[in-house]
């Protein structure tokens, strides 16, 4: 993966967003590494065993029946949301999940059927009020099969970076991106997994209009990525024609309708 070599303006003023590689990669090599871990225990055991053993996994996991009804989840991350334990989670859903994150339970389970019923990996960055307060988490959720390999549930798991310069990045990239569609509903999730790009757009035309639709100009675009501007300019012309766009106008609006404004191209993680 190419990462862009320079620190990312991604706001609409002079203020520098940074969205680190290393957290992302991180996150991601965790939750490998914590499912492979569960998956062969299933090996050996059958799914209540095992479910009864991921209440001593590290970290904040959990996993959703295809009901979206916790089958288990691990005792830190029962806390996190204000359970005293694993137990008191079992059988509930997002709905009942004694915090403030309760009221964003349709959003969750939105990307829990993604999982489920369309075999999709899902990894957003987050921010949401929890049992401890405001958190900024990176999610992955991936679908989990039975030995025969059909999907039966949903395994996730949470990477707090809320201690890292993260959160109050992200919070001033989400209070931007707000503005720019006249709403406030806070917070708002951003998509970080490629293959869920809202528009079907190369990663460096992804990168562009990620720029673009944040106010900055063709030139600020060339420096930002290391281009020319008129190879920004040439990429901006093929945005318009694979998208049906006349103007730089029309892509931002096609970009903030579609959803791409809430997805962060990888060059940028």
């Amino acid at each position: 993966m190419q990462v862009v070599n320079y620190s990312h303006v991604v706001s609409t003023n002079q203020s520098n967003v940074f969205l680190p590689h290393l957290l992302y990669k991180n996150s991601c090599d965790s939750n490998k590494i914590c499912l492979d871990l569960f998956s062969s225990i299933l090996d050996k055991n059958s799914l209540e065993e095992k479910l009864k053993f991921v209440k001593y996994l590290p970290g904040f996991i959990f996993i959703k029946d295809s009901s979206f009804k916790f089958m288990g989840m691990s005792d830190s991350f029962a806390q996190f949301v204000g359970w005293k334990d694993a137990e008191h989670a079992v059988g509930k859903t997002d709905y009942q999940v004694p915090c403030k994150a309760s009221e964003y339970a349709d959003r969750f389970q939105s990307d829990d059927s993604k999982v489920i019923n369309s075999n999709t990996k899902v990894l957003n960055l987050e921010i949401y009020d929890f049992a401890t307060g405001w958190k900024s988490t990176i999610v992955q959720k991936v679908p989990l099969r039975d030995n025969r390999g059909k999907i039966i549930a949903t395994f996730c798991q949470l990477f707090d970076i809320s201690n890292s310069n993260m959160l109050k990045c992200f919070k001033k990239l989400n209070s931007n991106d707000q503005k720019l569609i006249n709403s406030f509903k806070k917070p708002s999730t951003y998509i970080l997994n490629p293959e869920r790009c809202p528009l079907p757009l190369s990663p460096r035309q992804q990168e562009c209009v990620f720029l673009l639709v944040r106010g900055k100009t063709i030139k600020e675009i060339g420096y930002i990525l290391g281009l020319s501007g008129r190879t920004i300019e040439t990429y901006i012309e093929h945005i318009k024609y694979k998208l049906g766009c006349y103007t730089k106008g029309q892509i931002i609006e096609k970009a903030i309708d579609s959803g791409f404004l809430y997805y962060i191209p990888e060059a940028f993680m």
